[in-house]
């Protein structure tokens, strides 16, 4: 994984505005909208749901063959409790993504 070179609280430095200047936008998406920052963000939540699909997936998949019958059973419990919380962090982003969608 590539390390960032971007320090905690960047964004709050790079993008310095007023809760009186935020007030006079129409809708504060909007205006990140504008700047690129929203589409970026778009872009990046939808690799983040398609790579953690894809792992869903390769999870049942494993957790359906005879391999996964050859762990022991802490181990494969603790692999179905994973895959739901990987399910239920997918539904997460599935209602944000539609959020994101519905207010385009």
């Amino acid at each position: 994984m590539k390390q960032s070179n971007l320090k905690p609280g960047w964004l709050q430095k790079e993008i310095q505005f007023t809760t009186q200047e935020v007030s006079k936008w129409p809708n504060f998406f909007d205006y990140l909208i504008g700047k690129s920052i929203m589409s970026d963000f778009r872009a990046r939540l939808m690799v983040e749901r398609t790579e953690l699909m894809q792992k869903v997936s390769k999870l049942e998949t494993f957790l359906t063959s005879e391999n996964s019958a050859k762990l022991e059973d802490v181990d494969r419990k603790d692999l179905l409790e994973q895959l739901s919380y990987m399910r239920s962090y997918l539904d997460v982003l599935d209602r944000r993504v539609s959020r994101l969608c519905n207010n385009v």
